[in-house]
């Protein structure tokens, strides 16, 4: 029963836990997978996005969860409700080709072995069993975590080529973690950080939010440059140097802060000498950045828009001053000719 029912609202973690053991009644594989498991492997204690991976298909689900929605029903991912708390339920699967650095053309239900392979990088790619904890892992992502390292699963440039963001987030984990990036992951991000033009800027927007919303910003910013990132977010060339001003902002800075900061340590840049960064152009005599770019302008916070104002009620028309004297002539019981409403406007 969920809370709506009378039942006491569980845990997101119990909620999960209850989720995942109806389908293991019902005959089919499920464990926890990604984020969750391994935030709990690395000893971080505010869980509450939890991810089930399982062999049952979306149909299979819909029979145990009649309430069950598809947010990518191709792929194999249903959105459940369960006693207060909605989980991505998600069909072990098999990507087939990427043709708009995003999303596969065809997937094809597999296992849990090969649904891992398919994952972003190995501290993602490890499941958990749901009653125990237990990890099942087939990506050799704890000997990672233990290593501190981020690395791509398989070939860090096909997994690239399959999702062109991947890049951000192997710096974003980096940064959150006080990771290194393995060397060959590294050099596959430098390799093609040309092609994060290609995606929106509003999914790289966010990415680079979370960044700078996090205590570690001054290392991701240093990572963004270090790996030539910040010329797909920023336009002209990219400049890797000192980040004076991001370094002395506190923890409770404001992400747009950080940002402008950030701006600020570029700019100091153009006066230095053997810069790489592709600002110092004759047309640019004043020093002015360039034009912010459509990734840099989905950083920006919208501005407030202006209430408009109430428009006045139009004021009636001063009375002629015959129809006013007309008026209090009729209210003094005075004989007026009718003819005199003629003076009335």
């Amino acid at each position: 029963m969920d809370a709506a029912d009378g039942a006491p609202r569980m845990s997101a973690r119990e909620a999960a836990r209850a989720l995942a053991q109806r389908l293991i009644d019902a005959g089919h594989r499920t464990l926890f997978a990604g984020g969750c498991v391994r935030d709990e492997l690395m000893g971080i204690e505010d869980v509450v996005d939890f991810d089930i991976a399982t062999s049952a298909k979306p149909e299979e689900i819909k029979q145990i969860f009649p309430k069950a929605r598809g947010v990518g029903e191709a792929f194999g991912v249903m959105l459940v409700r369960h006693h207060g708390h909605t989980f991505e339920v998600a069909t072990f699967r098999k990507d087939g080709q990427y043709q708009d650095g995003r999303r596969p053309t065809t997937v094809t239900f597999s296992d849990e072995v090969e649904d891992a392979q398919r994952r972003d990088f190995t501290i993602n790619g490890i499941f958990a069993e749901p009653k125990t904890g237990e990890p099942v892992d087939h990506v050799l992502g704890r000997a990672d975590i233990a290593a501190k390292l981020i690395r791509a699963i398989g070939d860090p440039h096909a997994r690239i080529a399959e999702d062109r963001l991947r890049m951000l987030r192997a710096l974003r984990f980096a940064a959150r973690f006080n990771f290194a990036i393995e060397p060959a992951t590294s050099a596959a991000v430098r390799a093609h950080s040309n092609e994060l033009l290609s995606v929106s800027p509003e999914r790289v927007g966010e990415e680079v939010r979370k960044m700078l919303q996090h205590p570690a910003r001054h290392r991701a910013a240093t990572l963004i440059e270090e790996h030539a990132l910040d010329a797909a977010i920023f336009g002209g060339g990219s400049s890797a140097g000192p980040l004076a001003r991001v370094n002395a902002l506190a923890n409770t800075t404001a992400w747009t802060t950080v940002l402008a900061a950030w701006l600020l340590d570029r700019l100091d840049r153009l006066d230095r000498p053997g810069r790489r960064d592709g600002l110092d152009r004759p047309d640019r005599p004043d020093r002015t950045l360039p034009q912010p770019t459509s990734a840099e302008r989905a950083l920006m916070v919208p501005r407030r828009p202006r209430r408009p104002r109430r428009p006045r009620p139009p004021r009636p028309p001063r009375p002629h001053a015959a129809a006013t004297n007309l008026r209090r002539a009729r209210a003094d019981g005075g004989g007026v000719a009718p003819a005199a409403d003629a003076f009335q406007p």
